[in-house]
């Protein structure tokens, strides 16, 4: 969870709820890094009300598993782990901001008629192919939900010379890989 964030939220209310339907949020979670104990101080010292979110101490959430369960005891057998943990999400937020950042500039270089160049892409490293493939597959359709198995499929195929391949990824849409180009196949098109 960062402090501030940016969320795609769709909008399940309204009469279409199509690709048009998505949108985005800013997300501000100013205290999220202060100690729990010194928010609600702070909070009673000027006698605002504590509110408590009962799905918090769901278990059946694994979130709130690993928060009641697993990190209490890891804390346990490595003094520090939690804080350790803290400061390893934060170095890794700075990297995947970074890997976004790149995956956009190079979608914006390999794209070609809302496809993209086969042979650019793969000469991409690993983790730039899966990031540029999400947010292209993303940015066509915003509310599939595509799995990393799909995207490595993807790539699979797209990493193999031949003839023209095809690989659905949810919802009737596919991925057309032919000669140096992929492109979306939407449901019904051939």
């Amino acid at each position: 969870m960062l402090p501030l964030s940016t969320m795609r939220v769709p909008w399940w209310g309204e009469a279409d709820a199509t690709e048009e339907a998505v949108r985005t949020i800013r997300v501000w979670r100013p205290l999220l890094e202060e100690p729990v104990a010194e928010v609600r101080a702070f909070a009673e010292s000027l006698g605002l009300p504590i509110v408590e979110d009962p799905s918090n101490d769901e278990r059946a959430l694994r979130r709130n598993a690993v928060r009641h369960e697993v990190l209490p005891v890891l804390e346990r057998a490595v003094p520090g782990a939690e804080a350790g943990l803290a400061r390893f999400a934060s170095l890794v937020a700075d990297d995947e901001a970074e890997l976004v950042r790149q995956a956009a500039a190079f979608l914006a270089e390999c794209s070609v008629g809302g496809g993209l160049r086969r042979s650019m892409l793969m000469a991409a490293s690993m983790s730039l192919r899966r990031r540029v493939v999400r947010r292209w597959l993303a940015t066509a359709f915003p509310t599939l939900e595509v799995s990393a198995v799909r995207v490595e499929a993807v790539l699979r195929v797209a990493g193999r010379p031949g003839a023209r391949r095809t690989v659905e990824i949810g919802q009737g849409v596919a991925v057309v890989v032919d000669g140096d180009s992929l492109r979306l196949q939407a449901p019904g098109q051939r």
